[in-house]
């Protein structure tokens, strides 16, 4: 019997006698509003005789801390309602004895349906670069489809047009030579220290995701992505500030 239970950030159920807390969405999967959401109803399967392999089938990644002899597992499948949207949404979730235990939240193996809504750049940078703002939101389409070996080289890729497109606005008389330039030696010519800062450092982690090798492996896309933003920013305010600088009083 699975009892449910309500309270913060999290859902209870009992399961098998155990008392195990479940993960609570913080964005609808549907229109993106941050929510605190409705819970409806679930269901639960018990699998007694599901293989590791199995297991990794079902949910597209590996258990490495699984043995091939496993104790029942549970695939829970919890349905929640956005107050935003008005929509449903489902949320899955694994646990087993040997990974989980009753003191831990059990996080989200998958939210559906997913429903890609573009990231919006304001005009000074759409303006600059439309080629960034493009490739930037195929890159994020690629995460919302779970791509995750390909989206951070759409990021990387992203990134070189960006600062190249805000290098040339910067030096429109250097266009070619700065087209062919590698993307490092265009950072070094960038003057302002936070624009060059946060270029450098996502250049690193860019490269990271096209390399075999990988030099910063406690950084992911998710981190290349966040600093994108970032300079993205960064860049938009000094676009707002030239053209701050040309209003004239009346």
């Amino acid at each position: 019997m699975c009892n449910y239970d309500v309270i913060k950030d999290y859902v209870i159920l009992n399961i098998d006698g155990w008392n195990i807390s479940f993960s609570e969405p913080d964005e609808c999967p549907m229109c993106k509003h941050v929510l605190k959401p409705e819970k409806l109803f679930h269901r639960i399967k018990k699998f007694e005789d599901k293989t590791k392999k199995d297991l990794e089938d079902e949910f597209n990644k590996k258990f490495d801390d699984l043995d091939n002899e496993i104790e029942p597992s549970f695939i829970i499948s919890i349905v929640f309602f956005c107050n935003k949207c008005k929509n449903i949404f489902i949320c899955k979730y694994f646990y087993n004895n040997f990974l989980n235990n009753e003191y831990e939240k059990i996080p989200i193996v998958e939210t559906y349906p997913q429903y890609f809504i573009k990231k919006h750049f304001d005009k000074p940078i759409i303006n600059i670069s439309p080629m960034f703002v493009k490739i930037y939101n195929q890159a994020l389409q690629a995460e919302y489809l779970k791509l995750n070996e390909i989206c951070g080289i759409g990021y990387r890729k992203a990134l070189e047009f960006l600062i190249k497109d805000y290098l040339i606005h910067l030096e429109p008389n250097h266009k070619t030579e700065i087209i062919k330039s590698s993307l490092s030696s265009c950072i070094k010519k960038i003057d302002d220290e936070d624009i060059r800062t946060f270029s450098e450092k996502s250049a690193w982690l860019g490269n990271d995701e096209a390399h075999y090798i990988r030099k910063h492996i406690e950084y992911d896309f998710k981190t290349l992505k966040r600093l994108i933003d970032a300079l993205s920013l960064h860049i938009q305010k000094k676009l707002l500030l030239e053209e701050a600088k040309t209003i004239k009083k009346k």
